[in-house]
Order: structure tokens, then C-alpha cells, then sequence
């Protein structure tokens, strides 16, 4: 029985330092959202260290697969660098003239 509690506690302490290291190493977080995770996983040990892990993942994979996110940032019909309205997407038109 102590057997089995000593190799629980070296496995927790484990997941959670290996989840702890990756939120701190992750460029996608800044300061105030890393301590918010490392604060999960240590105060809910598994489960905030298997949901900060697996949307540590879950951003590492977007990362990986070259999504943009900020590819709405001017607006859905930003174009070419202009924002809505200025190529006629989205900014109502002539009046129909």
C-alpha cells in the first residue's frame, strides 16, 4: 500500500512538473495566463494538469499546421491590407445607384 502511494505521488509530481515546464517554455501564453495555468495544475494536480497539457497541445499542433489566427484581426474582407469597406466587401456598397 505505501508502495503504491510513494509511486502515485512520484507520478503526479511528475505530470505536473513536465506540464509546469511546458506552460513556461509555450510563446503563446503571456505572463498573467502562465501563472493562472501553473496555478490550475497545482492546485487541481490532475485534471488542471491534463486540460493545460492537452490546449498546450492542442496550440502547439495549430502552431505546427500553419494556421493564422490572426487572419480575421481587419475584418473578414480585409484585402490586401485595406480593411473593410475600402474594396467594397462589407461597406454597403453605391446605394445601388
Amino acid at each position: 500500500m505505501t508502495l503504491m502511494l510513494i509511486v502515485a505521488l512520484v507520478l503526479l509530481s511528475t505530470l505536473n512538473i513536465v506540464t509546469s515546464v511546458a506552460i513556461l517554455r509555450s510563446p503563446f501564453f503571456n505572463g498573467s495566463q502562465r501563472t493562472l495555468q501553473i496555478l490550475a495544475v497545482c492546485l487541481i494536480p490532475v485534471v488542471g494538469a491534463i486540460v493545460c497539457f492537452v490546449f498546450l497541445a492542442s496550440q502547439s499542433r495549430d502552431e505546427a499546421a500553419g494556421l493564422d489566427r490572426t487572419a480575421f484581426v481587419d475584418g473578414p474582407c480585409a484585402v490586401d491590407g485595406k480593411p473593410d469597406g475600402e474594396h467594397g466587401c462589407g461597406g454597403g456598397g453605391d446605394g445601388g445607384d
